[in-house]
């Protein structure tokens, strides 16, 4: 399906070093979290190898009891990937126009 190593979308519930952004171009970072904390994220190996991603924002003080709503889609029309994580009415999403944002041409047609 396709050549690299790593490639994840996740709707995650975190804590510790976790990523947590990215920049424009795909570059991911990572920090630490104290405690628990929710993410959108698509997280993939770059044609060389390096670490690349897609991050929504972070949502912190994720608590005992908070009921969280997550859900992952693919629209086959268009390419396009989403992503959300949601919790007392604050969430954290992320939208990719197509697989592996990074590669030129476009991994897979839509």
């Amino acid at each position: 399906l396709h050549g690299r190593r790593m490639n994840q979308i996740v709707p995650q519930l975190m804590t510790g070093r976790v990523l947590s952004s990215s920049e424009a171009g795909g570059a991911a970072h990572w920090s630490e979290e104290e405690a628990w904390a929710l993410q959108a994220q698509y997280y993939w190996e770059g044609e060389a190898g390096e670490s690349r991603a897609l991050c929504g924002n972070v949502v912190d003080n994720i608590k005992r009891g908070d009921v969280i709503r997550s859900s992952v889609a693919y629209d086959p029309s268009s390419g396009v990937l989403t992503a959300s994580i949601q919790c007392s009415g604050r969430a954290s999403s992320i939208r990719s126009e197509r697989p592996f944002p990074d590669g030129d041409p476009p991994q897979f047609a839509s």
